[in-house]
């Protein structure tokens, strides 16, 4: 699989926010197939901009995926979510490293709706018509559902600080 975790580091975050977020990835890092054959993952955080913390082609080294959640989380000063933005940059990655025949994955964390919500559904779409399962942690159940491949791929929560289920999550890898 090629997993793209995007994250929503706008400045609504806290830092206990960030900190549950950082736990719940790198707990769902370490209990999955991270190598070069199995399982590449990537890592990207947005607000205004978007920056790619680790590439798919980086990603199939545990040790560096972890070390990008640690060192590459931040929280922006910016309050805008430019969810359409990081999903346009997701299409861009999906299709500029991928590898063939293997599954995509992309696991959308935010919690807050998105400040195009047209931009965001629009660029779900292209992901999904190139074959990418969208998986969505979200506070807006409304949006999750418009940009998720299916409800069954949606997780509400209230807050950072509320991450779901991780076996759940990883269930919807499958």
């Amino acid at each position: 699989m090629d997993l793209l975790v995007v994250t929503d580091l706008s400045a609504s975050t806290t830092s206990a926010g960030l900190a549950s977020v950082r736990t719940f990835l790198s707990e769902m890092v370490s209990r999955m197939s991270v190598n070069n054959r199995y399982t590449h993952v990537g890592n990207m955080a947005y607000a205004r901009g978007v920056s790619t913390l680790m590439t798919l082609e980086s990603g199939q080294f545990p040790d560096r995926v972890l070390r990008s959640l640690n060192s590459g989380f931040r929280i922006s000063p910016f309050r805008e979510v430019n969810t359409g933005f990081a999903l346009h940059q997701a299409c861009k990655v999906f299709t500029s490293y991928c590898r063939r025949h293997v599954e995509k994955r992309l696991l959308l964390i935010t919690d807050e709706i998105s400040s195009d919500t047209g931009l965001s559904r629009i660029q779900s779409e292209k992901l999904k018509a190139k074959g990418v399962r969208i998986i969505v942690i979200g506070s807006d159940v409304t949006e999750a559902n418009q940009l998720a491949s299916g409800p069954q791929y949606v997780f509400k929560i209230n807050s950072y600080t509320n991450m779901p289920s991780l076996d759940a999550v990883l269930v919807a890898f499958k």
